[in-house]
């Protein structure tokens, strides 16, 4: 019974991974082929691709597939595209995700049809790419491979592999070199000669691309040269480190979803076919099924269709939703990682499938990626997207979600980061009300905290590597509640920035700062949007396409609300006089065009009163704490220390009755007799400890054939 991808993960819970328990060896002698004949093993010389993610026996388990939904919509889209790839230029190594995309689609669709018109175009793709001299710029700051050496290698790879029976002698002989020089021989440089700044940084979206994409070129030519070993080994290596850690507690991520979502694709590009190949997953699925990978795409995806854009990311990017509108290729979570992450969940998660069944590709994919096909399990279309819940915190990350039916809120109290793309943004939040986004995070390239929904302190803002805790968390039956510490985010010019920030009755929303400096400070509060603003008094009115926000100072009695622009327009509150210590309460209130702001007032015993509401705050400067809203106590459901998110779906995806990837596929070396991954031990070996031999798997068992002839010996 043959075994896809998606399968091989549904597993991973009752059949552990050969290489996590004990293994069994063999050294054998002149009996060597009989040995192997009897257990029906091939030689290293059988070999044959496709082996990446299928073989020539299991190309059929996803033919299969084709014909039933959701397959059968996609793959007739996919095809459309493959045939629009035909007449299309190459693009080369000129732009290399587009490259990527003709090479991937052409490939795949040969290997689903057998039209050589298919391979023809993907194998041309694949030779205008190695044209170039080299695949590397060689930049002062990174000396090795780069983006454009990953996607490039990645390309080749899977055209190598998918195509390699319609591919001539010369030609594969062209990949191989090809391969080596611009690719294999350049990643290995970067990792044992230049330590360039992104092979052991887990946060950078580069670590998981560069790693991905040229790990995965190696790993298509694994038998052909050494180097192609060693480099897919370390590829193995650092993303078993980079995928466990890339993903943070409850799920979310440093970089932000676009840089994310691209760094942690490649790195499964890669991951997922070296599991195929070794059998070998390092239980790195395990681990982020449990922090439950993929539900930060899709609490981050807003009820406007745009994502809560943090981190160097336009609000445009991923807009839209796939499923509702197939000219939104990117639009909505990202189809296959959600397909993956479900496969890998071990159980049938209904948000995970509506994400896979929905969510769009990377855009050189056309909206439709062949790992689509390769990692969404066979089941059912999903049904509609599940009832997320109201109000759920991303620890790992910092990002709190306030969801209501007309009022929605996206929350950053994480971390200023220095080993990758970063905004000096914490206490920002983005906006949605009926449907419309009021308050916005201004996207690429605009990092500085004035460009930000927070606080400036004599006119500066934040540096790198800073990061904010929270410090309560919790709802009530009428409101949502946080408060975030971002006293030891602005150096030491500030002493104290706690942001409170509740949702009322999902209609309205209410910011108190509590801030305090080391002597009198200019503090100025910042709102950004992409609206027109006017400002009058204590207060300033956004005017939307259909409602209008009020920000309405209630305290401090002295502010004075005005607005700029910067990178986009912004409301700003400024106190009149400078002070050591200061109270911010804010109120940001959705209303109908035309309608006058709710009346607001605040008392120094620390209770606020919008229109009949009335928000009461314990404590006193420094000790801050919601007390109680409208009468409901607000005191006993701290949850900042908890897991908040709920994982969805609670049946258990039962086991296929059989499961051997890569049916006795060489772990290492060809005719040729390379280093072994592995000791008898059953534990990895550096590079440096490795003995010469062919490792074979049988069951559960590795059998080794040694250059050496030895009695046959096992070794428990």
């Amino acid at each position: 019974m043959a075994i896809t991808i998606s399968e091989q993960y549904i597993i991973g819970r009752k059949a552990k991974n050969t290489m996590n328990a004990r293994k069994r060896l063999f050294s054998v002698n002149s009996v060597t082929v009989l040995f192997l004949a009897a257990l029906n093993l091939p030689t290293a010389a059988q070999h044959t691709h496709p082996y990446l993610y299928f073989t020539s026996a299991t190309l059929s388990d996803i033919k299969d597939k084709l014909d039933n939904e959701p397959f059968a919509t996609r793959w007739s889209r996919f095809i459309s595209n493959a045939d629009g790839h035909l007449t299309r230029p190459v693009y080369g190594f000129d732009n290399t995700r587009e490259a990527l995309g003709v090479a991937g689609i052409c490939a795949f669709a040969w290997a689903m049809t057998g039209e050589t018109k298919y391979a023809d175009r993907a194998i041309q793709e694949a030779l205008a790419i190695m044209q170039e001299s080299q695949w590397h710029t060689g930049y002062s700051w990174n000396k090795g491979a780069d983006l454009e050496t990953a996607e490039a290698s990645a390309a080749c790879a899977l055209v190598y592999d998918w195509c390699h029976d319609a591919l001539t002698s010369t030609q594969r002989q062209t990949f191989k070199t090809n391969i080596l020089k611009k690719s294999t021989n350049i990643y290995l440089g970067s990792i044992e000669k230049h330590n360039d700044w992104w092979v052991t940084n887990g946060v950078t979206n580069w670590c998981g691309v560069v790693h991905g994409g040229c790990g995965l070129a190696a790993l298509a030519l694994y038998d052909e040269d050494p180097a192609f070993s060693k480099a897919a080994d370390y590829a193995f290596d650092h993303l078993e480190t980079f995928l466990t850690s890339v993903t943070l507690q409850d799920g979310g991520g440093h970089e932000g979803v676009m840089y994310n979502r691209y760094g942690t694709t490649f790195a499964n590009y890669f991951f997922t076919a070296a599991t195929h190949v070794f059998g070998d997953d390092r239980g790195v699925p395990q681990k982020t099924a449990d922090k439950l990978a993929g539900y930060w795409y899709m609490y981050l995806f807003g009820p406007d269709k745009k994502y809560a854009n943090f981190n160097n990311m336009n609000e445009s990017t991923f807009s839209g939703l796939y499923g509702e509108d197939h000219r939104k290729w990117e639009g909505g979570p990202c189809a296959v990682l959600c397909a993956l992450w479900e496969a890998q969940s071990g159980r049938s998660d209904p948000l995970l499938l509506w994400g896979a069944d929905n969510g769009g590709a990377a855009f050189y994919w056309k909206g439709v990626s062949p790992f689509y096909f390769l990692w969404r399990r066979d089941a059912a279309p999903a049904g509609v997207k599940p009832q997320l819940q109201k109000a759920v915190l991303f620890r790992g990350a910092g990002h709190a979600v306030f969801d209501e039916p007309d009022l929605w809120l996206v929350f950053n109290g994480g971390w200023t980061s220095n080993k990758s793309h970063h905004n000096m943004d914490l206490g920002s939040f983005v906006l949605v009300a009926h449907g419309e986004r009021l308050v916005h995070d201004p996207g690429y390239k605009h990092a500085e905290t004035a460009d930000h929904s927070t606080i400036l302190i004599n006119g500066k803002g934040q540096p790198q590597n800073v990061q904010g805790t929270f410090l309560h968390f919790g709802s009530g039956a009428s409101f949502h509640y946080l408060a975030s510490d971002l006293s030891n985010c602005y150096e030491d010019v500030l002493t104290r920035f706690v942001r409170h920030i509740v949702m009322v009755d999902g209609r309205y929303i209410v910011l108190l700062d509590d801030l305090a400096a080391a002597s009198a400070a200019a503090w100025e509060w910042r709102l950004q949007t992409r609206h027109d603003v006017t400002a009058s008094g204590s207060s300033a009115q956004i005017a939307g396409q259909s409602k209008v926000l009020h920000v309405i100072a209630a305290a401090p009695a002295d502010a004075n609300a005005s607005h700029g622009t910067a990178s986009i327009e912004y409301v700003a509150l400024k106190p009149a006089v400078s002070r050591d210590r200061e109270t911010f309460v804010t109120v940001l209130y959705p209303a109908d065009a035309g309608t006058s702001q709710p009346p607001v007032a605040w008392d120094a015993n620390g209770t606020l009163s919008v229109g009949s509401d009335e928000i009461v705050f314990s404590g006193g400067p420094g000790n801050r704490l919601l007390a109680r809203v409208n009468g409901e106590n607000a005191t006993a459901l701290d949850k900042a220390a908890d897991r908040t998110i709920i994982a969805l779906g609670s049946t258990t995806i039962s086991n296929p009755q059989s499961y051997q990837p890569m049916h006795f596929r060489p772990l290492s070396g060809n005719n040729h007799l390379t280093n072994p991954r592995f000791g008898v031990d059953g534990r990895r070996r550096p590079a440096s400890a490795r003995t010469s031999g062919i490792y074979f798997r049988h069951g559960t068992r590795l059998l080794s054939v040694k250059r050496v002839c030895s009695p046959l010996v096992r070794n428990d």
